[in-house]
């Protein structure tokens, strides 16, 4: 539940960013929204008062890493496509490389799994291109470039949620993780900022987009992935990142509200279809455990 009010809260969230933030603020606004997610894993961590295990500097560079990957891939795709679409190609990569990188563990995901993870993959990218046909602009070169910055961004979606299954099972609480976890994120993004800038900016527009961008980025970063880290230490990689493609849903939802010119019957198909593939997958993959345990019971 944790996951799916994150999932709400950043899919909403994302189409504003998208629709608000145009191309030369992007990474501005990346630095003030991961800055504040910082400073709240920081404070969350210091009112913990649970007895957890300690982050090793290894595991705390790969969760560096694959924040920055994941979602500076993910908002640099929305300078090229709508949050729909970036989010349907984050959400169709993400359950195959879950899928993958536990199958090279000791657990081999059933059949019916991959099944559904590629129809998940298919809805995904046919919600999301949809909408981009439907759009003003015809699909182009950058829209390939924005789609496959989606599926980089699944794939660091993927990791990071392996990572932090690990790490919980370790004993490492999620505070702890929110807390070290976007560091490389906000100062690579403030440092891309003050590269790409192409003007001279006054202190009053400064001020003007750094408080915008601090209540957005709360919004869209901080306050969803408090939510969303909290539940993916308590679930599989692979359910956290089929959950995770409800996002573009939610996404376009939103999109549709402020935007309805946009919006057609394929897209509104294709979301029932990708909202009941991801319940099938959460079925699917709960059902077995549940039916060993009562197996167990009857034996015992």
């Amino acid at each position: 539940m944790l996951i799916v009010l994150g999932a709400i809260f950043q899919g909403a969230a994302n189409a504003l960013v998208g629709i608000t933030v145009s191309s030369d603020s992007m990474f501005l606004f990346l630095g003030c929204a991961f800055l504040i997610a910082s400073a709240v894993g920081v404070l969350l961590k210091a009112t913990d008062r649970t007895e957890t295990t300690h982050i090793r500097p290894i595991d705390g560079l790969w969760l560096n890493l694959a924040t920055a990957v994941t979602f500076g891939a993910f908002y640099l795709a929305l300078i090229w496509i709508p949050a729909s679409l970036a989010a349907g190609a984050e959400a169709a990569a993400a359950p195959l490389a879950a899928l993958c990188i536990a199958s090279f563990g000791a657990s081999r995901a059933r059949f019916r799994l991959w099944i559904i993870a590629f129809a998940i993959f298919a809805i995904s990218i046919a919600f999301g291109w949809s909408q981009q046909i439907s759009g003003a602009s015809a699909p182009g070169t950058g829209t390939v470039v924005g789609m496959a910055l989606g599926i980089i961004a699944g794939v660091g979606l993927a990791v990071l949620a392996t990572i932090s299954r690990r790490l919980a099972d370790s004993g490492v609480s999620a505070f702890s993780i929110l807390a070290v976890r976007y560091h490389a994120t906000y100062l690579l993004a403030f440092v891309c900022a003050v590269v790409s800038w192409q003007h001279s900016p006054s202190a009053t527009e400064v001020g003007s987009r750094l408080l915008w961008f601090a209540l957005l980025g709360f919004a869209a970063v901080a306050l969803p992935l408090v939510l969303i880290q909290s539940g993916m230490m308590r679930t599989s990689a692979t359910l956290t990142s089929v959950i995770m493609a409800g996002v573009p849903g939610i996404s376009f939802v939103t999109e549709a509200i402020i935007e309805p010119e946009n919006s057609t019957t394929t897209s509104w198909i294709l979301l029932v279809g990708l909202v009941l593939a991801v319940c099938c997958y959460g079925i699917v993959e709960t059902r077995r455990p549940l039916l060993k345990v009562r197996v167990a019971d009857v034996h015992g």
